[in-house]
C-alpha cells in the first residue's frame, strides 16, 4: 500500500517531467519560427547583392542582337572582367576590344564597341579600368565609316565551323550585302577567307592554309552546296551561309 509521502513523490516526478516535455516543445517551436543567424545572413547578403547593368544594343546593324546582363559587382572590377563574365562576349586576341556578342562577329566595316557611362573605350589598358558600382556599361554595333543612314542595312551571316581541331575559328558574322552578290563577292568583304586567284576556290581560313588535310562542306539556308560553280551563285539579303571545315580523314 502506498504510503502518502510516496505519493507525493511521484506526483512531483510526473510533474517535472510534464514540465520538460513542455519546454522541449516551446524551444522547437522557438527554433522553427525563427531562423538561424546564418540563415538571416545569406538572407541579408541576397538583399544586398550589388550589380551593374550591362546593355549589349546592335542598333540597326545587328537588330535582333539586344540584351541587359546584371552583373555582380565587387571592388577592383575591371570592365574586362564584367564583359567576360557575362559568358555572351568574346575578346579579340590582343584584349584590344571585342571580337563577338552572343557568337555573332562583324565585318571589317564595323565593330563592336564599349561605351563605360559616356565615354567610349579605345584604348587597351582602358579595358583594365576598375569599374564602380553606379557604372553604365554598354556594348553596341559601330559602322567605321561616316555618314550611315538609320536604315537596317542588308546583310548575310556568315557561321563558320572549324569542328573539334580548329574550334578557335568557329564563330558567326555578319557581311554587308549588295544588289546580285554572289558567294565569291560576300567572302570578298570578309577578311578571314582568302580565295584563289580565279575566284574558285577558298585556299584559306584566317591563319590556316586548306591543304590537301582538310575539306569544306558548304551550306546555304540549310542546303548543301555541292556543283563546282558554287562560288559564282547568286545570293540573297538575309541568307544563311554555313562553312564547315573539317578533316579528309573524318567521315
Amino acid at each position: 500500500m502506498r504510503t502518502p509521502q510516496r505519493h507525493k513523490r511521484m506526483t512531483g516526478w510526473i510533474c517535472c517531467l510534464l514540465t520538460l516535455f513542455v519546454m522541449g516543445c516551446s524551444t522547437e517551436a522557438n527554433v522553427s519560427e525563427h531562423p538561424s543567424q546564418a540563415a538571416l545572413q545569406t538572407q541579408a547578403s541576397e538583399v544586398s547583392k550589388q550589380q551593374v547593368e550591362l546593355v549589349i544594343d546592335g542598333g540597326t546593324y545587328v537588330p535582333n542582337v539586344k540584351d541587359r546582363v546584371q552583373i555582380d559587382w565587387h571592388e577592383q572590377l575591371t570592365l574586362r572582367e564584367a564583359l567576360l563574365s557575362t559568358g555572351k562576349i568574346k575578346m579579340n586576341e590582343d584584349g584590344a576590344g571585342i571580337a563577338s556578342v552572343v557568337d555573332v562577329g562583324l565585318d571589317s566595316k564595323t565593330k563592336w564597341s564599349v561605351m563605360l557611362n559616356d565615354k567610349e573605350i579605345t584604348a587597351r589598358q582602358s579595358f583594365d579600368s576598375v569599374i564602380s558600382l553606379n557604372d553604365k556599361i554598354t556594348v553596341y554595333a559601330k559602322k567605321l565609316d561616316v555618314g550611315t543612314s538609320g536604315a537596317t542595312e542588308p546583310s548575310v551571316t556568315l557561321t563558320i565551323d572549324g569542328g573539334t581541331e580548329l574550334n578557335e575559328i568557329s564563330n558567326s558574322y555578319l557581311i554587308p550585302w549588295k544588289q546580285s552578290d554572289t558567294l565569291a563577292g560576300v567572302f570578298a568583304e570578309f577578311d578571314l577567307v582568302k580565295l584563289s586567284d580565279d575566284k574558285q576556290r577558298i585556299i584559306k581560313f584566317g591563319k590556316h592554309e586548306l591543304d590537301e588535310k582538310y575539306k569544306i562542306s558548304l551550306k546555304v539556308n540549310g542546303e548543301q552546296m555541292q556543283h563546282k560553280d558554287v562560288l559564282n551563285m547568286t545570293i540573297n539579303a538575309n541568307d544563311h551561309i554555313v562553312l564547315e571545315l573539317k578533316p579528309k580523314t573524318s567521315s
